[in-house]
């Protein structure tokens, strides 16, 4: 069986264009070769055989023939538009030709051999995707070649980027571990990746480059607190919404409520408050992502509920103060989403239990957050809704709806 990557899912903030134009150049170079103008003597001035940055660049831009062409340009669509779109069109183009420099250093340190392609800077490429999207789903199409006991039908299959690249980079690296003499520059291929993902890590660090998706930095991190960093666990729906016009008893050893709702003023102000900031929705009728930012107090143990013939996913089950993360809704049955409202139980940096609870309205790009309460019913009350500019919007907007928390265009 084989396997097609053709789609990683991520927020596009930026057009691809320097991606595009990379592409464009090296497919149109592969084909000018076939009609002699230029000679082959004059492509072969551009392939790698010292320490010439002609032709360090030019031999990124030659293949050796059609399927040595088609697989650097499937993988330089599915990494490079995601990279491109993070560092923008400027940075991609400088990046991407460093990258195959790198690459070719290793290859001549090394190996020394004549090479053609541009793998090594793809590599790179891949790298920092490796770094900056390591969780993010790639869309895969499996070919119905295989034994009938694996059980897998033809169509199309998720996997983690980090999976992909890991079982992408196996076989060069074992290939240079047993010293295979196979023709192909397994060493600028290994280098590239290292640079990739060495350069990635320091822009993450220094902020350079700014992702609405969690980094391998982030996933490493949590791991070292002795916290998993898996997606938020999936409810059937929704159940045990708290009544906004009851004010149930207090439990034992809480504060009192007041008649309107609202807590007692504490002794001691202690931020433990999250505030949930929509930062990005992207909606394509039947799945809608919201990129949502926490600048307050720490979320724990997250776990969501949505109604049902809602299936989602969230990026983390931790928001810590000013992490990003995404949460994405998706129908059973392809219906559109106009609006959707969900519930995030977690526990506060206090250690108690807490509900907060959203109407996402992709149209407007709005998140409204109609009620916060304890998870054992206090109402801490409604607050206000914010869209991804920040500001409130009306009371009206954020009045929660009692019938039907999910609807179809016109209902």
């Amino acid at each position: 069986m084989s396997f097609i990557p053709f789609k990683m899912e991520t927020t596009f903030t930026r057009f691809p264009a320097a991606n595009i134009v990379m592409i464009a150049i090296t497919v149109a170079l592969f084909l000018l070769a076939f009609t002699g103008i230029p000679s082959s003597e004059g492509f072969g001035a551009f392939v790698l055989r010292d320490w010439n940055v002609s032709q360090m660049i030019g031999s990124l831009f030659l293949h050796g023939d059609f399927f040595h062409l088609l697989g650097n340009i499937l993988f330089l669509w599915l990494f490079g538009n995601v990279i491109n779109a993070a560092v923008g069109n400027i940075a991609y183009p400088i990046l991407y030709l460093c990258f195959g420099m790198c690459a070719g250093v290793i290859h001549l340190s090394v190996d020394g051999s004549p090479a053609v392609g541009a793998s090594g800077a793809i590599n790179g490429i891949v790298g920092m995707a490796l770094v900056l999207f390591p969780n993010n789903r790639v869309l895969t199409f499996s070919l119905n070649a295989k034994p009938r006991w694996l059980r897998i039908k033809s169509g199309e299959l998720e996997t983690k980027a980090i999976w992909l690249i890991l079982a992408w980079n196996v076989f060069d690296f074992t290939t240079v571990f047993i010293g295979s003499q196979d023709g192909i520059g397994h060493w600028a291929h290994g280098g590239g990746l290292l640079f990739g993902v060495g350069f990635a890590s320091l822009a993450v660090k220094l902020r350079l480059v700014e992702t609405q998706s969690p980094s391998i930095l982030d996933v490493v991190s949590r791991k070292s607190r002795g916290e998993e960093y898996r997606p938020a666990p999936i409810q059937a729906d929704l159940t045990g919404f708290v009544q906004v016009n009851t004010i149930p008893t207090p439990p034992q050893g809480m504060p009192s409520v007041t008649a309107t709702g609202k807590l007692s003023p504490p002794k001691r102000r202690v931020k433990v408050e999250p505030k949930i900031r929509l930062t990005q929705c992207v909606s394509n009728g039947a799945m809608v992502t919201c990129h949502i930012q926490n600048q307050g107090g720490p979320m724990k143990a997250i776990m969501l509920k949505v109604p049902k013939g809602v299936y989602v996913e969230g990026s983390t089950n931790a928001l810590y103060t000013g992490q990003s993360g995404w949460i994405r809704f998706r129908t059973m049955h392809g219906v559109a989403i106009d609006s959707i409202e969900f519930m995030m139980s977690f526990k506060d940096s206090q250690g108690f239990l807490r509900k907060l609870r959203f109407r996402c309205l992709p149209a407007k790009k709005k998140l409204v957050e109609v009620e916060r309460a304890l998870e054992s019913g206090q109402i801490l009350g409604q607050v206000r809704g914010l869209g991804n500019n920040g500001h409130s919007n009306s009371a009206a907007e954020s009045h929660s709806s009692r019938n039907g928390l999910y609807h179809k265009p016109g209902s």
